[in-house]
């Protein structure tokens, strides 16, 4: 996941230490399986339920240009 967060940082020109480290964890909660057993088997949604609030999740991340 290090490596995910690097590279999603240095796509978003973030260079601060922090940042990235926010990056990183909130790629490996969004990428946890417990995360997806939450919302799909606990919480019944559908597996494209799930892959499109990823998606969201993932773009809120990105800066606007």
């Amino acid at each position: 996941m290090v490596l995910q967060a690097a590279t999603f940082a240095d796509r978003l020109a973030v260079t601060d230490p922090a940042a990235v480290g926010h990056i990183r964890d909130t790629l490996w909660t969004l990428g946890s399986p417990l995360q997806y057993r939450l919302l799909v088997r606990q919480r019944g949604w559908t597996t494209q339920q799930y892959r499109d609030w990823m998606v969201r999740a993932l773009a809120a991340m990105v800066p606007p240009p």
